[in-house]
């Protein structure tokens, strides 16, 4: 059995290169560090940001998967 909460709370969303690039977590003003990306499909990564302001349901990913709520980057 695949434990879910190692992969993020919407374990569905395949990390492709075509929602890579619609991906909007490489610019979040709360997640500054380059080149990480997709956490609502990859979960958290440590050291988290902080909240300095949300792109989540500015993003492609989150409309198409209807995603619900903010700072994926810190919360799943």
């Amino acid at each position: 059995m695949v434990n879910s909460n190692n992969y993020g709370r919407y374990f569905g969303i395949c990390p492709s290169y075509h929602h890579a690039k619609a991906c909007k977590c490489t610019v979040c003003p709360s997640y500054p560090q380059t080149g990480e990306m997709m956490f609502c499909a990859r979960g958290i990564n440590k050291p988290s940001g902080k909240e300095s302001g949300c792109l989540c349901s500015e993003c492609e990913l989150y409309k198409k998967f209807r995603l619900e709520g903010d700072y994926f980057c810190q919360n799943t």
